[in-house]
């Protein structure tokens, strides 16, 4: 089973980020692993707002984003960045 997934708590700082469903995230953003594979919010294709923690750690999301992969199932539509797993998913290359 790989990397959990979690969320923001409300009222939380973005260097105090507590971990909670994804689904209960906040209007703050979402966070996410940044070693999870084969979901959408860690793929080179993804268009959504994210941003890698400074640890290189932690991914923060502000919502959807597009799919620009041509091989995906989602192509030109908007999913989550939770959304997978995807056997289309190649790695974001700010992951290394």
């Amino acid at each position: 089973m790989g990397p959990a997934i979690v969320g923001v708590a409300v009222g939380a700082s973005e260097q105090e980020e507590h971990a909670t469903n994804l689904s209960q995230a906040s209007s703050k953003g979402h966070v996410m692993d940044a070693s999870v594979t084969e979901h959408c919010g860690t793929c080179e294709f993804w268009g959504g707002a994210r941003r890698l923690s400074q640890d290189r750690k932690q991914l923060t999301f502000a919502g959807v984003g597009w799919c620009n992969n041509p091989a995906s199932p989602n192509y030109q539509k908007q999913t989550n960045p939770n959304h997978g797993p995807m056997n289309t998913w190649q790695k974001w290359s700010v992951l290394g």
